[in-house]
C-alpha cells in the first residue's frame, strides 16, 4: 500500500501538458496528479524526474518476439498451409527474451499490440503485452485482443504463387466469406448442443458476436473497402491496419465511423500497394476527424521509429497532441485498452517514460521507464 511521488519538470497529465506536475502511485495505479506546488501529502518514496514524463508509449501492430530480427530459424510469425487459421494464438509463438522487447523498452514503448504475420486471409489470434518481464504470463496483458486478417499482395502471393487459393482479390473475398458462414452455422448448431466445440469456428464466432475486432491488413484503398464491405456484411468490429491508401477514401471512412492503425511509413515503397505511402496521411486524418494511431510493424522497422515516425508526421502537419496521443492512448484505444492505460490520470496503470526533453524532438533520450510504478528500465552511463 505504499505511496510514491514522482516529481516531472514536465508532464502529459491527461493529455494535456503540465508545468512542475506530480503523479501519485500506489499499487500500480496512478492515485492522483496536480500540480506540484499544490502537494501537501506524504508519500512512502518521492523521486524527482528530470525532463518530460508522459505514458508509456503503445505500439498497437507488431510482430516482435515472432521475427527475432528476421532470423529464418525464429520465424513464428505466419503459419503457412491454409490461409483461414482462426484457431492460432500468437503467445504461442511469441519468445519473451527476444531482443527486440529491450529495444522497445529503451525506446520508451512499455505496451505493444503483437500480431500474427500477414501471408493469412485469417492468421490467428492477436495479443497485447507488457515489454518488460520473464514469461508470456508475466508479460501477458489481453489475449486475445483480435483475430489478425490479411487483404491484397500478401495472401495472393504466398498462397497463389505456391498454386493454391486464393491467387485472386476475389478468391480472397470468398474463403473468407465461406469462413465466416461457416462460422454463423457453428453458432447456430451450438445453441442446439452447447458441447459443440470446433478450435477453428469458435474464434470465428467471437467475431460475428462483435467480442474482439477483426484487425485486417489492407494497404490500397480499394482493399480497405473490401474490408468494411465485409465488415457490414458479417456486423464485426473493424480496424484497418496499415491503410496506406486512406488519403483516398476518407470521406468513407468518416462515414463509417472506421478505426486505422496507421504506418509504418519510416520505409520504402517495397510493395506495389504501398505506392501513397506517405507521411502526411496522419495529418489528413485529424483534420477528417478520423481516429488512428501510429505502428511500427516491428520488426519490419526497429522500436525506436515508432517515435521517429511521430516525428515526421508532426513535420507534416499532425498537431503536437494529436502527435502523443497516436502513440499513447489512441493506440490503447485500438488495443481496446484505453481506459487502462496510455494515459497519465487517477485510475490509469502507472506507465511511464521519461525523457530528458521533448519526446518529439531527435535528441531527446528515454532516461527512465516504469510498469505499474516499478522502474523497468534506466538509461546507463555506457549509453551516453
Amino acid at each position: 500500500m505504499s505511496k510514491k511521488l514522482f516529481r516531472a519538470d514536465k508532464a502529459l497529465i491527461n493529455g494535456k501538458y503540465e508545468e512542475r506536475a506530480y503523479v501519485l502511485v500506489q499499487d500500480g495505479l496512478i492515485l492522483e496528479t496536480g500540480a506540484q506546488s499544490d502537494w501537501s501529502g506524504v508519500a512512502d518514496e518521492e523521486q524527482d524526474c528530470p525532463g518530460v514524463l508522459i505514458p508509456g508509449l503503445v505500439d498497437a501492430h507488431s510482430h516482435i518476439g515472432l521475427l527475432e530480427e528476421m532470423d529464418p530459424s525464429g520465424d513464428d510469425a505466419n503459419e503457412l498451409g491454409n490461409p483461414v487459421q482462426a484457431g492460432l494464438r500468437v503467445i504461442d509463438g511469441i519468445y519473451p527474451a527476444d531482443a527486440s522487447f529491450k529495444d522497445a523498452l529503451a525506446a520508451g514503448i512499455t505496451t505493444v499490440g503483437i500480431m500474427p504475420g500477414s501471408s493469412n486471409l485469417i492468421g490467428g489470434q492477436g495479443a497485447s503485452l507488457y515489454t518488460a518481464g520473464r514469461t508470456i504470463s508475466e508479460m501477458l496483458i489481453q489475449e486475445p485482443n483480435s483475430i489478425k486478417g490479411a487483404l491484397g499482395e500478401n495472401p495472393k502471393r504466398d498462397y497463389g504463387s505456391k498454386g493454391s487459393q486464393p491467387f485472386t482479390r476475389m478468391g480472397e473475398m470468398a474463403l473468407l466469406r465461406k469462413a465466416l458462414y461457416a462460422a454463423m452455422r457453428y453458432r447456430e448448431e451450438q445453441d442446439e448442443n452447447p458441447d459443440l466445440y470446433d478450435l477453428e469456428l469458435e474464434p470465428l464466432k467471437w467475431l460475428l458476436e462483435r467480442k474482439i475486432p477483426f484487425r485486417v491488413h489492407a494497404h490500397r484503398d480499394d482493399d480497405i473497402l473490401t474490408a468494411i464491405r465485409l465488415a457490414e456484411e458479417f456486423h464485426l468490429d473493424l480496424i484497418v491496419e496499415h491503410a496506406t491508401g486512406a488519403a483516398h477514401i476518407l470521406d468513407e471512412l468518416k462515414q463509417k465511423n472506421i478505426r486505422l492503425s496507421v504506418g509504418p511509413f519510416f520505409m520504402t515503397r517495397c510493395k506495389r500497394e504501398m505506392q501513397d505511402i506517405s507521411a502526411g496521411l496522419p495529418a489528413l486524418l485529424e483534420e477528417a476527424g478520423i481516429p488512428f494511431c501510429l505502428i511500427s510493424d516491428g520488426p519490419e522497422l526497429p522500436a525506436e521509429a515508432l517515435r521517429f515516425m511521430a516525428m515526421q508526421a508532426r513535420k507534416e502537419g499532425l498537431s503536437e497532441l494529436a502527435t502523443l496521443s497516436s502513440i499513447t492512448n489512441q493506440a490503447a484505444e485500438n488495443l481496446g485498452l484505453s481506459e487502462r492505460i496510455g494515459t497519465l490520470a487517477a485510475g490509469y496503470e502507472a506507465n511511464m517514460a521519461l525523457f530528458d526533453g521533448d519526446p518529439l524532438d531527435f535528441y531527446a533520450r528515454v532516461s527512465r521507464v516504469w510498469i505499474k510504478g516499478e522502474e523497468v528500465y534506466r538509461e546507463t552511463a555506457e549509453t551516453d
